[in-house]
């Protein structure tokens, strides 16, 4: 851990990571690790390939469910020098992947560039939003990346165009991938002014504070819609909104978020995950599929289909 300690500038030890995501939930990491910058980032990856040392990057921790027994590898928060963006052309922007989707949205806004007024609302990073395929209000990254820089385990980087990425609804080719960082995405949005653009983001903004649970502990919403439909509709129809198990619950507000009144743990989430499948599989024969990825391989074992 020496060794570490003289490559990254901003490392910690046994950090419990319930801090660092939005559900509030989450034991130890054996690492977590800031790199600054692209050359602090390759120094660390080459050196846990060295040691066979698993890794994960996260974000601001949104749309994840970690273990309360945490991670026995290290995570990776990028530094302040992955939050930059930049306007390449009339409406093309680069953009490092440690940058929020909020900054993104809100800085393309006053370049003139649209597109990306839905990733206001997204309470995650650039990164975690096009692995992830982040979207809101039926709109996604699908139509908006031109590629992508990764950095691989190995050191090696590697540019990845939009057609490699198979981005689909809430997927792409770089989710569950072991081994890769993505550290900036190129954006192609349109042209338009600054004043058109603001209100459209400040729209979105309302519906979503009046919709969502924005104030309490969550991690977005906890499952695919399946098939076009609601998966907030099919849990509320089934019954479910306000129940529990321990102080996880299904949002009053909007019953695709499970909520962590205080003291919730991740075994307390995963049980209502499972017990809202098995209600609305048994009132509506549909499957619901989880959308949040759950971390720790002590856990994974109960993860949702």
């Amino acid at each position: 851990m020496n060794e570490l300690s003289r490559i990254i500038s901003r490392i910690k030890f046994d950090e419990p990571l319930g801090s660092h995501c939005t559900m509030r939930i989450g034991g130890p990491a054996r690492v977590l690790a800031f790199p600054e910058d692209r050359t602090e980032l390759r120094a660390l990856l080459g050196h846990l390939y060295r040691i066979s040392m698993p890794f994960k990057v996260v974000g601001k921790g949104a749309n994840l469910l970690i273990s309360d027994k945490g991670f026995d590898g290290a995570i990776i928060i990028l530094g302040d020098h992955f939050q930059s963006i930049e306007q390449v052309d009339t409406d093309v922007v680069q953009v490092g992947a440690g940058l929020s989707m909020a900054s993104l949205a809100w800085q393309a806004a006053r370049m003139g560039i649209s597109g990306f007024e839905f990733a206001a609302q997204i309470p995650g990073t650039v990164g975690g939003g096009v692995v992830n395929n982040a979207g809101a209000f039926q709109v996604d990254f699908t139509n908006r990346v031109v590629s992508v820089t990764v950095f691989h385990a190995n050191g090696d980087e590697e540019i990845i165009p939009q057609r490699g990425l198979g981005l689909e609804y809430r997927k792409s080719n770089l989710k569950g991938a072991q081994g890769i960082v993505l550290v900036s995405a190129t954006f192609q949005g349109q042209r338009k002014s600054t004043e058109d653009i603001i209100p459209l983001i400040q729209e979105y903004g309302r519906k979503r504070n009046g919709t969502q649970p924005t104030s309490q502990y969550s991690s977005g919403c906890i499952f695919k819609n399946p098939g076009g439909k609601s998966a907030g509709f099919l849990i509320d129809d089934a019954g479910l909104k306000g129940s529990g198990v321990g102080e996880a619950y299904v949002s009053d507000k909007h019953a695709n978020f499970i909520v962590n009144r205080g003291h919730a743990t991740a075994c307390n989430v995963l049980d209502l995950i499972h017990k809202i499948q098995d209600t609305v599989y048994n009132r509506h024969d549909i499957e619901l599929e989880a959308e949040v990825e759950i971390v720790g391989e002590d856990i994974l074992h109960k993860k949702a289909a």
